[in-house]
């Protein structure tokens, strides 16, 4: 619930709408309330594997760096939409990212972005504990060799979220080319599997 909102319209009921109460009622609209303080997000610290790094980074910091990741990782797992344009909303990454609502988790060697793990957090509407939704998991072929694409995974799994030990729910695509993708990272090769070890 968008408390900000609320209590701005009900602090001005029965006033006049003036331009500048509406853009306040603009601007809290379009805020999402925060899940899980910055801070707490923050904490979740990085880990080496031979020459990579893996790490939390802020997509409103990577974003220039992050697109061509998103493109190949379109081009290689996507091809079977066609007519769908890649076209993200990177301001709403951004907002998402801001509310405690969205965690980005690279893989880089040097400066080169090589892999990302973007998941959504929420709360279970049946639990009320966090859960955390994978929205994109993409490795390019040259970080898939050898043991780096299950680290990373184990990566995610153990600092993806900072409270409760959240469930992952990761979806994997059934084309041909996401199939090769699984394979050459050693990955189980199945459309979709929920990780029950980090319920607890």
């Amino acid at each position: 619930m968008n408390n900000e909102l609320i209590g701005l319209l009900r602090s001005n009921l029965g006033m006049p709408l003036s331009a500048e109460l509406a853009a306040d009622i603009m601007l809290a609209a379009d805020r999402i309330p925060a899940l899980i303080a910055c801070d707490a997000v923050h904490r979740i610290k990085p880990e080496r594997y031979g020459d990579f790094v893996f790490s939390l980074e802020l997509i409103e910091v990577i974003a220039n760096d992050i697109k061509p990741l998103h493109k190949a990782h379109w081009d290689e797992t996507e091809g079977h939409r066609h007519g769908l344009p890649l076209d993200p909303d990177y301001p709403a990454f951004i907002r998402y990212e801001q509310a405690g609502r969205y965690v980005l988790l690279t893989l880089r060697m040097g400066d080169r972005l090589l892999g990302n793990c973007a998941m959504y957090l929420d709360k279970s509407t049946h639990t009320q504990t966090i859960i955390a939704t994978e929205d994109t998991l993409y490795l390019l072929p040259e970080a898939r060799k050898g043991r780096v694409a299950r680290q990373f995974v184990a990566y995610v799994e153990r600092r993806h979220a900072p409270t409760r030990r959240p469930r992952n729910s990761y979806h994997r695509k059934n084309s041909q080319q996401g199939r090769a993708v699984l394979q050459d990272a050693r990955l189980p090769p199945c459309r979709k599997w929920i990780d029950e070890n980090t319920g607890g």
